[in-house]
Parts: C-alpha cells; sequence; structure tokens
C-alpha cells in the first residue's frame, strides 16, 4: 500500500491509500472505495488484498475529518464539499489509471454518499459518468429500528443540527453488532483512528441524503449492486431492498444471518467473490456488447 496526498477545494489535506497490483502495469480493473461513518480506510485492508489478487488495483482515502484526513473531527459542512472531495478522488484515480475500469465501492454512510453522488453528479444518461458500476453495503438509507429516534426527539435532532452542526455527540455504534468475528471486533475496539463521537453535521447532511434515497424512486444510468445483511443492526436491509425494489437498473443481494460489515464477516470470502463476479459480468458487457 502507498500514501499519497490530496487537497480539497477548502484547503484540507486529505490522505489517500493506493493498493497497486504486484507485476502488472495494467490490471483488469480499479476500485475506488468510500469507507463508512467514523472509521477510515485501513479497516479496507482486506478488501483491497481480496482484489489484488484478482488484478484490480485499489484506491481510497480517509474523509476528512476521518483518520488521517485534516478537518474537523467528523465534520462535513455540506452536501457540495464532500461530494467535491470525491471528484478529486476519482480524478486522481482515473489520473493513474485512465484507461482503466472503474467501480465506486461504498459501505454504510459511504453507501450512502456513492449512491447520492452519483444521482446528483451523473443524472442524465449522456452524463460521462467516470466508473461503470457501482456497488453499496449496508447503506445508511435508513437506520436499524434500534437506532432510528421517534420522530418527536428526530425534529429536534434537526433543529439542533440547524442552530450548532459541530456538535459533538456519542456514537451509539456497539462493535459486536458490526461482525461476528471476534477479531475484528477487538482490533475495532484497539483501533484509535476510530471515532467515538460524530457531529450533527453528519445528521444533517448524511442522513438528510439517506432521508431523499429512502423516499425517491432512484434512477441510475450505470448498473448499481446493493448487498445488505438480514441481521444488519446498525442500517436497516428492508430499506435497502425497497430502495432497489422502487429503482431503475439497480441489484439487490440479501446474505442471510449476515450483521452490518459484510466485508468482516466469517462469509466474507463467500460475498467477495459474488462481487467480483457481478462486476466482472458488468465489465465485460460494458466492453465488449
Amino acid at each position: 500500500m502507498n500514501n499519497f496526498s490530496l487537497f480539497s477545494r477548502d484547503g484540507l489535506s486529505l490522505t489517500g491509500y493506493h493498493w497497486p497490483v504486484k507485476n502488472s502495469k495494467v490490471p483488469y480493473a480499479l476500485l475506488i472505495i468510500i469507507h463508512g461513518l467514523a472509521e477510515h480506510c485501513g479497516r479496507y485492508e482486506n478488501v483491497a488484498e481480496f482484489y489484488n489478487r484478482n488484478n484490480f488495483a485499489v484506491i481510497s482515502m480517509d474523509l476528512r475529518g476521518h483518520g488521517q484526513s485534516g478537518g474537523p473531527h467528523t465534520f462535513i459542512p455540506s452536501v457540495e464539499l464532500i461530494f467535491q472531495d470525491i471528484d478529486i478522488l476519482i480524478e486522481e484515480a482515473k489520473r493513474i489509471y485512465p484507461f482503466c475500469p472503474a467501480v465506486l465501492y461504498g459501505h454504510s454512510m459511504g453507501g450512502t454518499l456513492v449512491l447520492s453522488y452519483t444521482l446528483h453528479r451523473y443524472p442524465n444518461k449522456d452524463d460521462e459518468c467516470p466508473y461503470q458500476a457501482l456497488v453499496a453495503t449496508s447503506p445508511w438509507i435508513r437506520l436499524a429500528r434500534p437506532l432510528q429516534p421517534p420522530r418527536v426527539i428526530l425534529s429536534l435532532i434537526r433543529t439542533a443540527c440547524q442552530i450548532r452542526p459541530s456538535l459533538n455527540v456519542p456514537l451509539r455504534f456497539d462493535p459486536r453488532k458490526t461482525t461476528r468475528d471476534e477479531d475484528i471486533i477487538d482490533s475495532y475496539i484497539n483501533d484509535s483512528n476510530i471515532r467515538r463521537s460524530a457531529t450533527l453535521s453528519i445528521v444533517r447532511n448524511v442522513g438528510g441524503m439517506a432521508m431523499k434515497l429512502d423516499r425517491t424512486k432512484c434512477i441510475f444510468h450505470i448498473p448499481v449492486l446493493i448487498e445488505h445483511g438480514q441481521a444488519d443492526l446498525i442500517t436497516n436491509h428492508n430499506a435497502s431492498l425497497k430502495f432497489s425494489e422502487r429503482g431503475k437498473n439497480i441489484d439487490f443481494k440479501s446474505w442471510r444471518n449476515c450483521y452490518h460489515g459484510l466485508h468482516h464477516e466469517p462469509e466474507r470470502e463467500e460475498i467477495f467473490n459474488f462481487t467480483l463476479k457481478w462486476i466482472r459480468e458488468i465489465i465485460f458487457f460494458e466492453n465488449y456488447f
């Protein structure tokens, strides 16, 4: 893995990560990863290693206020700024691999971001999207029932978001609810780069994106794969299913017994292979038909 630096439009230093394919100057494809809330790219090392073994280059970036990137703790000032950060990452990825087919991959909050970003940046069939497919795992379209606040509380939270979006609040994530793999749980608990709180700006901006996704029939002009564990206690499996059913150009895969972090579940090799097969079929079709 190689680190690199990017700079946001408002001057923040953003830390990027590049996993090139060894002994291959021209990989089969490029995977661009957008991570979830309060975490960082290092938690996707196993994803990168799997795709490297299958001749995919992988590029990612710690989002602003996350991991090694600059900016106030988990603070996203606006939807447009976070979209501009993703613009910069994709531009760098395509600069390194200009002729390589690309897949945009997001997990949890990252899933929300890649879905919303694609709909916002490339809403029309004739738009030249720089990636050929999109994968979202366990996207935040709606929180799971234990985490979904009552309407009265949600209304108060939205008011507070308008008044003080930079306010930090503790996260109620229990790492034991993200995976059934005890080693991964221990590594999460001991990871000093994991944020234990988040600002209300996340609720205002990313939560706002999630609400739109939850209420809208979304039309994509590139193939989309959404995967979600049936036992997810963080984000809502049925919300992802309904989003896929009412949208266009979306495939949905449900994983029985799986928790939120699909890439860390005991079944991860099966999940990775399913996703890889889907991506290969999409890229083959795009290249030859």
